[in-house]
């Protein structure tokens, strides 16, 4: 069984938060600067003639800019780095995972645009079919064509890519926690719920370790989203609301410093969480408030540009229909 407390998700955002990393880094600024730029004005006051105060108030203002934006770039580098290495268990592990996100870059630019459209699962049939059988590049594609699989309704051929998965070896960290994204989602997808608990109770040593792994709030989120999916299935309706609560809230949080718009993957997870937080309210007896978590699940599907994944069709008609049986 999965537990987590709310304390100590927070303190792991925080330490995983960039925004509060630079924050730390603006207030030091903020704190040294007058100091600083009065040190350096004596300094070039000292100069014997005008021309050498102005130069060296040059030679101060330009130092002074390159200066805190090689920190910035530091502070962000070294951010990412402790995340991977931090993710992956190992640095030799966080170097084969480095390499694997630049590989699965161009999938991951149709997915995020397109979700599971015919170009992205045909990316991720590319990804597999030029992967090394003896990498973890070969058993990390194979997840993202299962997955592409899982959202069409195509449990079958997820299914047939699951039994290929589970006969590559899982020794590593980063290869074990592969095969557990693998198994949980064709679980979830083919509503096997028995399997799901399975595969919890197989890789809970994995799962107990997973929110200190998590390198962004989207990551806590996902793993929010399989303890509160264990939970329904348990029938702990009040801990899996709580769960989804949680996990709405690491996923919503926006980077101060990224101006970026939500991608439709963002967007898809934030509307597939309301979807089933309504599956969840519906089945402790909960219509009203089931109805006002599908709205809101409707409304952030209706912001996407591509179109919605089948499989959040299939779940909403399915939720849909209880509803209308409902006194």
């Amino acid at each position: 069984m999965i537990e987590v407390s709310k304390d100590r998700l927070d303190k792991i955002a925080k330490k995983i938060s960039l925004d509060r990393k630079i924050n730390r880094f603006s207030n030091f600024i903020g704190k040294v600067f007058v100091p600083v730029i009065a040190a350096e004005l004596l300094l070039s006051f000292l100069m014997q003639d005008k021309l050498h105060f102005i130069l060296w108030i040059l030679i101060f203002a330009v130092a002074d800019i390159a200066l805190t934006i090689a920190a910035l770039f530091f502070i962000i580098f070294t951010d990412t780095a402790v995340k991977i290495i931090r993710s992956t268990g190992s640095i030799s592990d966080a170097v084969r995972m480095s390499r694997l996100v630049k590989r699965e870059k161009t999938y991951y630019e149709i997915f995020n645009k397109e979700l599971c459209s015919d170009e992205a699962l045909a990316a991720a049939d590319r990804l597999v079919k030029s992967a090394d059988k003896n990498k973890i590049d070969y058993l990390a594609a194979l997840t993202l064509k299962l997955c592409c699989h899982d959202m069409r309704c195509e449990t079958d051929k997820a299914g047939i890519l699951l039994a290929e998965i589970e006969k590559l070896p899982e020794k590593r960290l980063i290869e074990r926690n592969e095969h557990m994204v693998a198994q949980l989602d064709y679980c979830s997808a083919a509503n096997n719920d028995l399997r799901y608990l399975s595969v919890i109770e197989e890789y809970s040593d994995l799962l107990a370790g997973t929110p200190e792994r998590c390198g962004t709030g989207s990551a806590l989120s996902a793993f929010l989203a399989i303890a509160a999916q264990e939970a329904v299935i348990d029938r702990r309706y009040d801990t899996a609301l709580e769960y989804y609560d949680w996990a709405l809230e690491y996923r919503n949080e926006k980077n101060t410093y990224s101006k970026k718009s939500p991608s439709n993957m963002k967007i898809y997870n934030t509307a597939a969480l309301h979807l089933d937080k309504a599956a969840a309210l519906l089945k402790m007896g909960d219509a009203q408030a089931a109805s006002e978590e599908l709205g809101t699940a409707d409304d952030l599907a209706a912001e996407l540009t591509c179109e919605i994944p089948p499989i959040f069709l299939k779940e909403r008609g399915e939720l849909v229909s209880l509803l209308t049986i409902l006194p």
